[in-house]
């Protein structure tokens, strides 16, 4: 992910409750911003077992999933309104 230096100043702080920073940012730059989507890979993403967040794993707990992404909703409609 690649951003302009001004969009700097409505992305961070990060929120502490908020773990998805990419989300963070993304949904952010499509509310406040203007997003470019270019489809030519530009590195190659490698995924391994090692990998700190979760992958679809047997036994990731949904309800935690989910209170991740009210709290990013959450924090997202707070930084827009504020």
């Amino acid at each position: 992910m690649a951003f302009r230096r001004d969009t700097t100043n409505y992305i961070f702080p990060f929120p502490a409750q908020v773990h998805m920073h990419d989300w963070w940012i993304g949904l952010l730059v499509e509310a406040k911003g203007r997003v470019y989507f270019y489809q030519k890979p530009l590195i190659q993403y490698v995924r391994h077992g090692a990998n700190a967040s979760p992958t679809g794993e047997v036994g990731y707990n949904l309800i935690r999933q989910l209170q991740n992404r009210f709290l990013l909703l959450f924090h997202v409609v707070k930084r827009l309104v504020v």
